[in-house]
């Protein structure tokens, strides 16, 4: 098949993000508050708790800046690793099993490093504007009065706080799961039917000339 264009990776990448956005964000703000308010008890308590707040509602506190931060994140962070990768490796168009065993996993490593470092540069200030909508869903009206406060309040350095600890946990991360899918790809990819038919000549002409030394192959 043809390569993807960076806009198509770009799009494909949000849209994934959005669905996970979507599913996993009662999920996550149920996490926060575990982590930050001791006063609850357990996951059924937390549950309770936001509940009690304003109803379904409050379990998607944040869910704009999530939407907003996790959708460009994909997106950018994907778009980014498969031009590293055509940059680095080169065309990756019906690349075989062969070809893809030939790669260094430290440079995928490395590659998915850089990937993950630019993505959350980009993308911070609207996770650091989801967890604060999270933690505080009280004290701001909305995601453009959380902006807004902050940036009031804190500045543009307020957006970044945090970063560096977070792309502790965020880098290695990304760099391994980049990493793991990329020797995944070795057992998962099938060969072409060109290739395999090129494969059965190989070996037939073998076994018909055992003696002889191996020639090209001609159409």
């Amino acid at each position: 098949g043809e390569n993807m264009t960076v806009p198509i990776r770009l799009l494909a990448g949000a849209l994934s993000g959005m669905t996970a956005a979507t599913i996993t964000h009662p999920i996550d703000l149920v996490r926060i508050r575990l982590q930050t308010q001791k006063e609850l008890k357990g996951v059924v308590d937390t549950l309770r708790s936001v509940y009690a707040e304003n109803g379904l509602r409050t379990f998607y506190k944040g869910y704009v800046p999530a939407m907003l931060s996790l959708s460009p994140f994909i997106a950018i962070n994907f778009a980014t690793m498969d031009t590293l990768k055509t940059w680095y490796f080169g065309e990756e168009k019906n690349l075989s099993k062969k070809e893809l065993k030939k790669r260094n996993p430290a440079a995928i490593l490395g590659l998915g490093a850089v990937s993950g470092i630019f993505a959350q540069t980009c993308c911070y200030p609207l996770d650091t504007v989801r967890r604060r909508m999270q933690l505080k869903g009280k004290t701001y009206s909305g995601t453009t009065n959380a902006f807004a406060t902050i940036l009031k309040d804190e500045g543009i350095a307020g957006f970044y706080k945090g970063m560096t600890a977070n792309a502790l946990k965020v880098v290695p991360n990304n760099a391994i799961r980049f990493a793991v899918f990329d020797m995944l790809k070795v057992f998962m990819v099938t060969e072409s039917k060109e290739y395999k038919e090129v494969k059965r000549q190989a070996t037939a002409w073998r076994t018909r000339h055992p003696s002889r030394p191996e020639s090209k192959l001609t159409a």
